[in-house]
C-alpha cells in the first residue's frame, strides 16, 4: 500500500504510519477476552483500515495490502456467478482440492513444461 504524497519528504509515509498507530489504539476494535491475548491481529486488515482512513482524509492510496481489485467485478462474471449457485449447492472443497481441477492442471504444466 502506498499513500500518494505531493511532498517527496515521505509525508505519505508519515500519514500512514500515525493513522495506523491512532486506528490500533481506536475505541472501534472489540474488547477480547485475556486468553485471545496472545493472538497477533492480521496485520493486512489493519493496514487496510489505515489505508481507508488515509483516503477519508483525502489521500490518494493504491491499495496493495490484500490483492482486492480497484475495480468492480465484470458483470460477465457474476452473471455466470448466479447461474453457477442457482445450478447446484456449493459447498466447501477437500483440502486437496477439486480432483478433475487438480488433473487439469497437471496436464497443462505437463503438456507445457
Amino acid at each position: 500500500m502506498f499513500a500518494n504524497s505531493s511532498s517527496p519528504d515521505g509525508e505519505g509515509l508519515q500519514n500512514f504510519q500515525h493513522v495506523t498507530k491512532m486506528n490500533m489504539k481506536s475505541e472501534s476494535f472489540h474488547r477480547l477476552a485475556s486468553r485471545m491475548s496472545h493472538i497477533a491481529p492480521f496485520e493486512v486488515m489493519e493496514i487496510q483500515t489505515a489505508a481507508r482512513a488515509l483516503e477519508r482524509q483525502g489521500h490518494d492510496v493504491i491499495h496493495m495490502e490484500i490483492g482486492e481489485p480497484d475495480f468492480a467485478t465484470p458483470q460477465p462474471i457474476i452473471d455466470a456467478a448466479i447461474v453457477a449457485l442457482n445450478q447446484k449447492p456449493m459447498f466447501y472443497t477437500s483440502a486437496l482440492g477439486i480432483a478433475p481441477l487438480r488433473e487439469a492442471i497437471a496436464k497443462f504444466y505437463k503438456t507445457k513444461y
